[in-house]
């Protein structure tokens, strides 16, 4: 009677753990699921988020465009940085930082970047004080955008604020890469 006893505590013990377990599980998952699908994969970052990123070594040449959904000049060029994506896959990487208000990320940035297919990593940067990074990103940078941050494999960091051509990101690209090779 005594073993029978000690036998439906340790099986009660057991379906409690695994029940416990499985709850966690799920929530932990579900909070996950959630937030990417919320989302659509795209991340709100902080400066300190992004500048660590920069400044992170990924052994690829990195090139960040600073675009938004209501610069003409930014949209034309997006296609430019899929693009390259592809092409450059196993030599960069390419970051899409959308300057849209926080508030606009449901709205405006996850229909845009679904609307356009980019598959390029897309975030949102969620730091409006610009006078405060602007000048982290690079001394040169007036704040208008199109811009585009290049961070070669030796950590230097070469900019443009302009809208590329085709051509010319091309070359520049390949430019920059054969300096690092």
């Amino acid at each position: 009677m005594i073993i029978a006893s000690r036998n439906i505590v340790l099986i009660k013990s057991y379906f409690y753990t695994m029940k416990r377990s499985l709850y966690l599980l799920f929530a932990f998952l579900h909070a996950g699921f959630a937030t990417s699908q919320d989302n659509k994969g795209i991340e709100i970052w902080d400066f300190e988020k992004l500048e660590l990123y920069i400044q992170e070594s990924t052994g690829k040449m990195k090139i960040i465009n600073f675009w938004a959904t209501w610069c003409g000049p930014c949209i034309r060029e997006l296609p430019l940085f899929e693009n390259i994506k592809q092409d450059y896959e196993k030599d960069a990487e390419v970051l899409l930082v959308s300057l849209d208000f926080s508030d606009m990320l449901e709205s405006r940035v996850i229909p845009f970047v679904e609307k356009q297919g980019l598959s390029a990593k897309v975030i949102l940067l969620s730091d409006e004080d610009y006078n405060s990074w602007i000048d982290k990103v690079h001394p040169s940078w007036s704040g208008s955008i199109p811009a585009t941050l290049f961070v070669r494999t030796d950590g230097q960091r070469i900019f443009f604020e302009d809208e590329f051509e085709e051509e010319e990101l091309s070359n520049l690209i390949d430019e920059l890469l054969n300096k690092t090779q």
